[in-house]
């Protein structure tokens, strides 16, 4: 079922801007959820949340790419109208009578799970998050970009290592067992952290 509401353009604006801060190589990947209700949008992207004022017509959730929700802006910028409605359903978002289409634009989408990492989240952070995920729930919460990037970064970390101590006679289980013990220990600080 489709999600409708029509919200001040300017906050709408304001609300995206603050989910594209610090996202570094992430922008064009990461997903923004919305959860409509009949006074109130909820927004929501990796680290970052935000709430405006709505009415809405269409209760109900949906998650598109942030660069999606972006565009979405803009068109709603054009119309140069102090209040914009935006339509969400399977493939595409319209604002007015424009009409933008993307795959990844999807409706009534659980947008409850909660990441507790910032945009700008380390290698380590992420892979350390991802460690207490099953990869159903990775994806689930837009995450799964973020996790093979790190996983890249880290298979070319551990390269780098055993190139530089190959005197030594280190090897790629060497590095990898104290790069696995790092995420683990980094997982346990989260969890002591989310617990206190």
């Amino acid at each position: 079922m489709p999600v409708e509401f029509t919200v001040r353009t300017d906050d709408l604006k304001r609300a995206t801007k603050q989910l594209q801060l610090d996202r570094k190589q992430f922008a064009d990947s990461d997903f923004a959820d919305l959860t409509v209700s009949a006074s109130m949008v909820d927004l929501k992207a990796i680290g970052t949340a935000t709430s405006i004022a709505a009415n809405g017509k269409q209760t109900g959730t949906a998650r598109l790419p942030l660069r999606v929700l972006v565009r979405v802006v803009d068109l709603a910028r054009t119309y140069k109208q102090k209040e914009s409605t935006i339509l969400i359903d399977h493939g595409f978002a319209k604002v007015g009578k424009t009409k933008t289409s993307h795959p990844d634009i999807v409706v009534g989408v659980d947008s409850s799970v909660e990441i507790s990492i910032p945009p700008s989240a380390s290698v380590l952070d992420t892979l350390a998050v991802a460690s207490m995920m099953s990869p159903e729930e990775i994806a689930n919460a837009g995450l799964r970009d973020r996790v093979e990037s790190a996983q890249k970064a880290v298979s070319a970390a551990v390269a780098s290592a055993v190139a530089a101590l190959k005197e030594l006679n280190v090897g790629v289980q060497d590095i990898t067992e104290i790069v696995d013990r790092r995420v683990v220990e980094a997982a346990q600080l989260i969890r002591k952290i989310a617990k206190e």
